[in-house]
């Protein structure tokens, strides 16, 4: 009877997995989706001619709840009951399907980057299991700049079965630092933003236009334009990364 109960609870959750992805595919499939060049948040003013950027992923849900590296959120579905979401099909489109969350948003404040003038250059693979490897591994680049966001909270919550908000919990550490290893900005921050909904629009994209209005308004900070858009001085060797 126990084995049967256990079963029963594991297909149970696979099969909340399997109808929370056929719904997000079906929700999408309903309004055109947001084309990718779209999708970056647009930065103001002209950045540093070579920045290396990296994005971590140390969000504490990964190893505590054991989620995987593409988890995004939970979504209410059927009876209000919770199903996680990933980035694909809830946000990605299908050519990004095999990104995680960390190299979703890496790919977009790449093109946010590259669009307002400047040369961007990513670290391997590898040297993003912790912000000290990262910005280790992107000191070797040549870059001018360097920038390392930490990733310590990022998910939505949201109910499919009215429309109204939805929440968008999200929280990063940021470092930035020039060719010589000295600090430029260093800053943490985090909070929660309430989404409204609309009924002619599908969760992908609303999902999409908030992640997007929220790095936006990470390059309006004042230490952030001023770190990125200021011409490459020589740094002083004692603020230096040992």
């Amino acid at each position: 009877m126990c084995d049967f109960r256990r079963s029963s609870r594991i297909v149970s959750s696979a099969a909340l997995h399997v109808v929370g992805a056929g719904l997000a595919l079906l929700l999408a499939a309903c309004v055109a989706p947001i084309p990718i060049k779209d999708q970056a948040p647009k930065v103001a003013y002209s950045a540093s001619s070579k920045i290396a950027l990296v994005v971590v992923d140390a969000r504490p849900i990964l190893k505590e709840k054991k989620k995987p590296p593409t988890y995004i959120g939970v979504a209410h579905t059927v009876f209000g009951i919770p199903s996680d979401m990933q980035v694909y099909p809830w946000v990605a489109l299908k050519e990004e399907k095999n990104l995680t969350l960390a190299q979703e948003l890496e790919q977009r404040i790449a093109d946010a980057l590259q669009a307002s003038g400047a040369s961007v250059v990513r670290v391997d693979a590898e040297a993003h299991v912790d912000p000290t490897s990262a910005m280790r591994a992107a000191q070797g680049l040549g870059a001018d700049r360097i920038m390392v966001i930490t990733l310590n909270e990022w998910s939505v919550n949201i109910n499919l079965n009215w429309v109204g908000s939805f929440d968008f919990d999200w929280g990063y550490t940021v470092d930035i630092v020039d060719n010589a290893g000295t600090h430029v900005s260093s800053f943490k921050d985090s909070g929660q933003d309430v989404i409204k909904e609309h009924g002619s629009d599908s969760p992908r994209n609303m999902i999409t236009a908030a992640w997007r209005a929220r790095l936006e308004k990470l390059f309006e900070r004042p230490e952030v334009s001023q770190a990125l858009s200021l011409p490459v001085k020589s740094a002083r060797r004692s603020d230096s990364i040992p």
